[in-house]
């Protein structure tokens, strides 16, 4: 993690940074992945039908991601994202049941405050655009569904002082394989 420079590779306009404040952002995802547990795998979802694998499921993370990224504001910096995934639950199980979901999230800054809402409409724009369907858009919290996949994209914080946005893509619950496993 020590040296970072700009990188062009996805076509974006977007310098990354390295980590500067890792406790707000533990904090953040932390906060992510309870929310994420509590309504990301629920129970009205068939845990034996077969689903793509977990490879699979990171790279679509990655493409979302990408294409989120490509919307941002000239100017705008972010750190490398961050790789995450969380165990799912479904149902009254005591536990998880072997499902994964992985996770993506950048987190954004370097631009005036004043710009903030612009971003949220390029993030919207670009949602509606790729076929998620907004669930929520309140000051401070934009996030968006995909039927067709079901994915889950969320841009959250402001750019105020001492603030950060983070835009994260959720990927639906996985078979790390794909193949549903008996619970033991």
């Amino acid at each position: 993690m020590g040296r970072f420079r700009p990188d062009r590779s996805r076509g974006s306009a977007v310098t990354r940074v390295g980590p500067e404040r890792w406790e707000p952002l533990k904090a953040a995802l932390l906060a992510l992945g309870v929310a994420t547990l509590s309504v990301g795998c629920g129970q009205d979802v068939d845990v034996t039908t077969p689903t793509i694998t977990r490879v699979a499921a990171e790279q679509q993370a990655d493409a979302e991601l990408a294409g989120l990224e490509r919307v941002l504001p000239e100017g705008i910096r972010h750190e490398a994202p961050l790789k995450g995934e969380s165990g799912c639950y479904h149902g009254d199980d005591n536990g998880t049941d072997g499902r994964v979901q992985p996770t993506r999230t950048d987190i954004l800054k370097g631009l005036p405050s004043e710009r903030t809402d612009e971003i949220y409409a390029a993030v919207r724009t670009h949602l509606e655009a790729s076929g998620f369907k907004v669930s929520e858009d309140v000051k401070g919290h934009l996030a968006g569904n995909k039927a067709a996949n079901g994915f889950t994209a969320v841009l959250h914080g402001s750019l105020a002082v001492g603030d950060y946005l983070r835009l994260t893509v959720l990927a639906p619950c996985v078979w790390p394989d794909g193949t549903p496993t008996p619970k033991s």
